[in-house]
């Protein structure tokens, strides 16, 4: 936001099509790194044959047999995860006027990353502890802690699904919140930190509401 022609950029694209096009691009990239990761699997595989393959992942076998029954159900949340942690960062980086405040402005969605992924490791060998089962629950977690609990039949079919439908339902929620505070986030500067800017903001999209009531 710094630059003339950033804000060119902003006030020339509307804000849906732009916030779109970053969602678009991140997922862009996160398939490009899947892709380099099948590529280079199955080089290996070709150069050193399956049984090397198995000899490599042999101390992982018990863990591998637990996760492959559920591996498309693992896959869902890891997806939905991955999009909700997308596009809050999307939100949460818009806040910030410069590049050095990107980091500290996508803080909370590290943190909660970080968390998460320690209660899955730590559920690896807890798969019952009452932090593991709220983790599993919990929008913010979930897609890092269900995997394992499903890894570890630890969880019910009904739980099952009632958790797919609240990471669902927290990765619509999260896209309803980036599309309708970031025309106001993208368009909003300020030099007093992220937290002033996003008051900034919040202040801004209610001036916009108001003038449209």
């Amino acid at each position: 936001k710094g630059n003339r022609v950033m804000e060119i950029i902003l006030s020339s694209i509307p804000a849906k099509q732009h916030l779109l096009g970053k969602i678009l691009g991140a997922s862009l990239i996160m398939a490009t790194q899947i892709g380099i990761y099948l590529i280079l699997g199955i080089g290996f595989y070709f150069m050193t044959g399956v049984s090397s393959i198995f000899s490599y992942l042999e101390p992982f076998k018990p863990l591998l047999l637990g996760i492959l029954p559920s591996f498309g159900l693992s896959l869902v949340f890891a997806l939905m995860g991955m999009l909700a942690y997308m596009i809050l960062s999307v939100l949460l980086g818009s806040i910030a006027t410069r590049l050095e405040d990107v980091q500290k402005s996508i803080q909370p969605v590290i943190f909660t990353t970080i968390i998460g992924f320690y209660i899955a490791v730590y559920g690896l060998q807890q798969p019952n502890s009452p932090v593991v089962v709220i983790g599993s629950w919990v929008p913010f977690t979930s897609p890092f802690v269900m995997p394992v609990r499903l890894a570890t039949e630890t969880v019910s079919n009904l739980e099952i699904v009632l958790c797919l439908l609240g990471c669902f339902a927290f990765m619509v929620f999260s896209f309803w919140l980036a599309l309708t505070f970031y025309q106001a986030t993208v368009l909003s500067t300020s030099d007093k930190g992220v937290i002033h800017a996003f008051k900034r903001s919040y202040s801004l999209w209610k001036s916009e509401k108001g003038q449209k009531a």
